[in-house]
């Protein structure tokens, strides 16, 4: 694909950043070993598992219409710093093709409720053996390098979570955005205590849903 032919960012194991493409190339993978599709295999492996009554894969069957928005502001960075502006257009986002597009890097309809049952369930050990969930929580050195000392909260990330820390206490999770959708959830496994949002605008924000988290100390 068009991805391969990319140059790289950076030499294999000097650097770090986050990429959609893995989580693609994952999902081509899971389809070609497996002989389902990923929609199948999420649902018999995850969702219905783990009681995730109001999730499904977004590209393949929607259980609830789309209600998210995009900003009309020059760039996210104008958006992030403004959300409430006046000025600011709100463009109704109903195309549901756009979640195809993200497919396994996000491309999931979900809830808040069970956005939180699902980071629980996933950091607290319910989901992978011991040997994957270390996987998961142990940050790269190159992540801990690139992010462990430019946010307020977070500190490195695993194969799929980044860690959180708080005075001492560490929380772990995911946030991210997909063209008119946002969430991000938090678990942190010593308080038993998360918080989670799902956001009909295209960007979320990790330090003021960290910060929730902080306060629930």
């Amino acid at each position: 694909g068009w991805a391969s032919k990319m140059p790289m960012l950076f030499a294999p194991g000097s650097s770090w950043t986050y990429s959609n493409t893995d989580y693609t190339v994952l999902g081509l993978i899971a389809e070609a070993t497996t002989g389902k599709s990923l929609a199948q295999l999420m649902q018999s492996r995850f969702f219905t598992p783990f009681g995730l009554k109001h999730t499904s894969a977004g590209w393949n069957h929607f259980r609830n219409p789309l209600h998210g928005y995009t900003f009309g502001c020059p760039n996210i960075a104008d958006c992030k710093a403004s959300p409430t502006q006046p000025t600011l257009i709100w463009r109704p986002q109903s195309d549901r093709q756009l979640l195809k597009v993200a497919w396994a890097s996000g491309g999931i309809q979900s809830t808040a409720s069970d956005v939180a049952k699902w980071m629980r369930a996933l950091v607290a050990g319910h989901v992978l053996d011991q040997k994957h969930r270390r996987l998961m929580q142990t940050p790269s050195p190159q992540s801990v390098k690139a992010i462990g000392t430019n946010g307020q909260f977070a500190r490195g990330y695993g194969l799929g979570l980044t860690l959180l820390n708080f005075g001492g206490n560490k929380a772990w999770g995911h946030d991210g955005a997909t063209f008119a959708f946002g969430s991000l959830a938090w678990y942190m496994p010593k308080t038993h205590q998360g918080v989670a949002e799902v956001l009909p605008a295209n960007f979320a924000d990790l330090n003021q849903a960290a910060d929730r988290l902080h306060h629930l100390q």
